[in-house]
């Protein structure tokens, strides 16, 4: 769901959070520990304590397009914002998409490290290691991290179209925090949780709802 608060900056969300929790002076104080706690539960997941299911966002907006070069040994650093891959392709002419192996698969077919046309890769730490060994440029389609909040960056896509799953993953941390009531802090998370289901859910609706085909690879 998307509500038009009257949340727009950072310091309005900072606001917000002291407002909603009994106006107290320390929550002010730790306002920043609160959203860095539902940034990450946004970007990695948060678990539904009804079923059990990690719940994390991944939308169209968090799609982002970038071109990372392997080095001699066909190893690549990935950006730091990433999260998850969406799509990894071989910019050989012709382009070819890449699939995605385990690191035991990719020692047991490519313990030699030959040199050739990439068809494999794997992600191992913060690197995505190609194989055959290749220094071809690599497109890679990926979910990057929200960017985080802050003093100096005020907004993000997020906040800005909505400031509900923001507020509520604060407020829910704030109850947290303050010990409140298990049913008050139960009710708090489970808003942040349905903020966050309702837009991947939805998002992923409107991408697939008139696909006639599925294509090869990864499917959101």
């Amino acid at each position: 769901r998307e509500e038009n608060l009257a949340l727009a900056t950072y310091s309005d969300l900072t606001g917000a959070i002291t407002s909603w929790m009994y106006a107290r002076a320390d929550i002010a104080a730790n306002a920043d520990d609160f959203i860095d706690l539902a940034e990450a539960n946004i970007n990695y997941g948060i678990e539904d304590p009804m079923t059990k299911e990690v719940v994390k966002l991944r939308c169209r907006d968090m799609e982002t397009t970038t071109e990372i070069t392997p080095d001699a040994e066909g190893h690549a650093t990935l950006p730091t914002d990433f999260l998850e891959w969406r799509q990894v392709t071989s910019t050989d002419n012709p382009r070819r998409n890449l699939d995605l192996v385990a690191p035991s698969y990719s020692e047991n077919r490519y313990g030699y490290r030959e040199s050739d046309l990439p068809e494999h890769f794997d992600i191992v730490g913060t690197e995505l290691r190609v194989y055959p060994v290749s220094t071809t440029i690599i497109e890679l389609i990926y979910y990057a991290k929200v960017a985080a909040l802050s003093s100096t960056n005020t907004t993000n896509w997020l906040f800005t179209k909505f400031p509900n799953i923001y507020l509520d993953g604060c407020i829910y941390h704030a109850s947290k925090w303050l010990r409140n009531s298990p049913e008050d802090t139960l009710y708090f998370q489970s808003e942040f949780i349905k903020g966050i289901r309702s837009l991947s859910e939805t998002d992923k609706a409107s991408r697939w709802a008139r696909a006639g085909t599925l294509s090869s690879g990864q499917r959101p």
